[in-house]
């Protein structure tokens, strides 16, 4: 008669946590590709070249970059790129 009090039940917390967390994963992921893709088929962009340079120039990458090259040089980063420089060339004879 209390057989079925002393059974512990037959699910696992744990196990529907897991499950639980793994299908989120998958979920969001694979929304992420499928966005991702599609983005790309709209842009007609075939590699991932392609989609690099679009993103650069979406974003303004492309201007970023060049301000950041323009940029003086400070004298500390000069003299540790001069004597990374030095270290790592082989000298000839």
């Amino acid at each position: 008669m209390f057989d079925a009090n002393q059974r512990s039940p037959n699910f696992n917390m744990m196990k529907d946590a897991v499950h639980a967390v793994s299908n989120a994963s998958v979920l969001s992921v694979s929304a992420f590709t499928f966005s991702l893709a599609t983005v790309s088929w709209l842009a007609d962009v075939s590699t991932l070249q392609e989609f690099g340079h679009m993103m650069k120039s979406a974003l303004g990458g492309a201007q970023r970059e060049k301000e950041l090259k323009e940029m003086p040089v400070e004298n500390d980063v000069a003299e540790m790129e001069s004597s990374l420089n030095d270290a790592l060339t082989i000298k000839k004879n």
